[in-house]
Formats: structure tokens, sequence, C-alpha cells
């Protein structure tokens, strides 16, 4: 069934247009050095862990609408999928 599922979606995907103007939104990358038994990373996303950072929370909301968006055109296949 999930394979039918997905094949119907992929089918249906050439009928889906997203409008110019859709553009996903773009984290920032802010370098931040994490060091571990003597190694260090840099970690461009790592500023998305705090929760309480108004930049953070604005992103998310972006990325939502944008999903939202983008999702738009499946909602009755959604419907039929999940009901």
């Amino acid at each position: 069934f999930i394979a039918l599922a997905f094949a119907g979606l992929f089918a249906n995907a050439q009928l889906i247009h997203l409008p110019q103007k859709t553009k996903a939104p773009v984290a920032a990358e802010i370098p931040h050095n994490l060091e571990k038994h003597g190694d260090t990373r840099v970690d461009e996303y790592f500023w998305l862990k705090d929760r309480k950072n108004p930049k953070v929370i604005q992103y998310l909301k972006n990325e939502n609408k944008y999903l939202d968006q983008v999702m738009k055109p499946t909602e009755k296949l959604q419907k039929d999928l999940f009901k």
C-alpha cells in the first residue's frame, strides 16, 4: 500500500507547480567550533539549537510557512492517505 501511495504521489508531482516567488528559507551559517577528544569540527547551524532565540523562532516559522505553500497542492492526497 505504501509503495502505491508513493507512486501516486510522484505521479501527481508532475502536476504540482510552485509559484515563482516560492523560495525555501535559508538558515544563516554561523560557524561554531565543537571540540571533542582532541578533534575540532565546525557546526554552522549550531545556533539553531537555541529555542529562545527570536531569530531561530522566526526561521522555523518561515520554514513552516514554506512547507504549507509547497504542500498545498497535495492537501487532498494527504487527507485521502491519512483517513
